[in-house]
């Protein structure tokens, strides 16, 4: 028996790690849990092993993405004890991994002008066959996309230059919104004159006299916010009723100045020299701008560290940092695109090798570029799972024996619906003719067939009866429904009878078609 099993083990929460296998059709074979914390990579041996033992199959591919079957695994399933050595692998090469093969004129890239893949040898991979693949439509998409983010990238870093040119960066706002909000938590907005450059700034007290007095009275307006704090029962507790106060009068720098008679009910202040208190609030506010002062001078406003960060922040917006060349300095920047990196993706664009330890008498080249291609099947199974039928989640179970058996019952049920889908491919939008799938070329992007888009356009069959999409159909079904009567007229307790609503043509003919699905 020769079996291909895709597959992926990283679809994780908080708390447990799924994975689910399926065959190559999409066909769900088994699911796994496991303990959220495990490394996604370190399932793989264990489901090779599982395989092998539980399902008695002799001779298994395993395929999986280039993240799972890494070299590092690849290397464990041919030196770990347990695991046949029968068992054959599928996955694809890494980026760098084809960029090294492009440098070192492995690959001959004007083969593409005459096909869409073609296999290569390389002394890297000894034992290995590599399938080159190139998707003419997949590399416009990308060279359009990567455009895009360049593009868009390159405006948000002139956006940011014109912040420089007009000091904005320079730290005018950010010393503004710190030396404000100094002034209004100690009331003083209207007490305090200010000027403020994009490196410094001066103030002034305009009455020193009228300043005191509103930073008392901004004192006892947070005294009055603690007071109905405590109404309200959300500050409880002497000792913490007292620890807030504390803070509130070291803020003002009246720590030294004022005692506090603290119940559980309540307090009650005394301000032992007004007079000396009051100095000392004004001195204590004089202070901490002063320590403003201190930040600026040291270039916490501004400078080539604060233009960096900000120019990070847009690097990793878009993801395309690498294409930029940057040249910060302390009072501005300059950038411009890195053509030479930008020519190098570019030439990867639209290209895949896919790697194999399956000789070509089991596989030919493009059931090798399909089988790749079958992983899909996996995430449309996972993604059904997860967000269009079952919804898998949330799970409303904590035992670890109930997690995994409602995962399993999603998995079965994930599975009568894959049987349904195939045996209603009459009914739906779908493609009939699978075997003319198989016949394509497997790397150019899937097309539908005339029969399918007719279905879609005309949304009838041939038989002209309406067609239908999977949850469409079950609502039709839902029609359906189960009887019970009593003849008309007669008393309460005749005997009564069980009886089906006739289905209709779409109904029957859905029926008929579920009683051909064979296990």
């Amino acid at each position: 028996q020769d079996n291909s099993c895709p597959f992926d083990f990283n679809r994780r929460n908080s708390a447990l790690l799924s994975g689910l296998l399926t065959d190559e059709s999409g066909c769900p074979v088994a699911v796994s849990v496991f303990e959220g914390n495990r490394v996604d990579t370190q399932t793989l041996l264990p489901q090779v092993k599982r395989i092998q033992a539980e399902f008695g199959i002799t001779r298994l591919a395993i395929v999986g993405d280039r993240g799972m079957l890494s070299q590092t695994r690849i290397d464990e399933l041919k030196e770990t004890p347990g695991v046949d050595p029968s068992v054959d692998w599928l996955t694809a090469l890494k980026s760098s991994a084809i960029r090294r093969l492009v440098v070192d004129d492995r690959l001959q890239m004007d083969l593409f002008d005459e096909r869409s893949h073609f296999e290569l040898v390389h002394p890297d991979y000894p034992g290995e066959r590599l399938v080159a693949c190139r998707n003419p439509s997949l590399a416009e998409h990308r060279a359009n996309k990567r455009e895009a983010l360049l593009q868009a990238t390159t405006q948000e870093l002139e956006a940011v230059a014109a912040l420089i040119e007009r000091g904005k960066l320079r730290g005018r706002e950010q010393i503004t919104r710190r030396v404000e909000r100094l002034i209004a938590s100690g009331g003083l907005t209207e007490q305090v004159s200010l000027e403020i450059g994009e490196a410094l700034f001066t103030y002034r007290l305009d009455d020193p006299e009228r300043a005191a007095a509103a930073l008392l009275h901004a004192f006892d307006k947070h005294l009055e916010q603690v007071r109905k704090r405590i109404a309200c029962a959300t500050l409880k507790g002497r000792s913490a009723i007292e620890a807030r106060l504390r803070s509130i009068a070291k803020q003002y720098k009246l720590d030294s100045h004022v005692l506090f008679d603290v119940s559980e009910a309540g307090f009650s202040y005394h301000i032992s020299d007004q007079q000396t208190a009051l100095a000392a609030a004004v001195d204590g506010f004089r202070q901490a701008l002063e320590r403003i002062r201190i930040l600026v001078e040291q270039g916490k406003y501004g400078g080539r560290d604060k233009i960096g960060v900000r120019l990070g922040k847009v690097i990793d917006k878009y993801k395309v940092g690498k294409h930029f060349v940057l040249d910060i300095r302390e009072d501005g920047f300059a950038f411009q695109r890195d053509e030479r990196k930008i020519a190098e993706e570019a030439a990867l664009d639209g290209m895949s090798i896919i790697r194999t330890s399956i000789d070509s008498n089991r596989m030919s080249t493009a059931q090798a570029v399909l089988s790749y291609k079958s992983l899909s099947q996996v995430e449309r199974a996972f993604h059904s799972l997860k967000t269009v039928d079952l919804k898998v989640r949330p799970i409303h179970h904590h035992l670890g024996d109930r997690v995994r058996a409602h995962i399993f019952l999603c998995m079965l049920a994930y599975c009568v619906e894959w049987h349904m889908r195939e045996a209603w491919r009459p009914l739906l939008f779908c493609d009939e003719d699978i075997e003319v799938k198989a016949q394509r070329d497997p790397v150019v992007p899937a097309e539908r067939s005339d029969a399918a888009l007719e279905k879609i356009h005309s949304k009838t069959l041939a038989d002209g009866t309406p067609a239908h999409s999977f949850q469409s159909l079950l609502n039709a079904l839902s029609g359906i429904v189960l009887n019970t009567v009593r003849v008309p007229g007669s008393f309460d307790d005749t005997a009564t009878f069980d009886i089906v609503t006739t289905p209709d043509h779409t109904q029957q003919r859905a029926l008929d078609l579920l009683q051909k699905i064979q296990m």
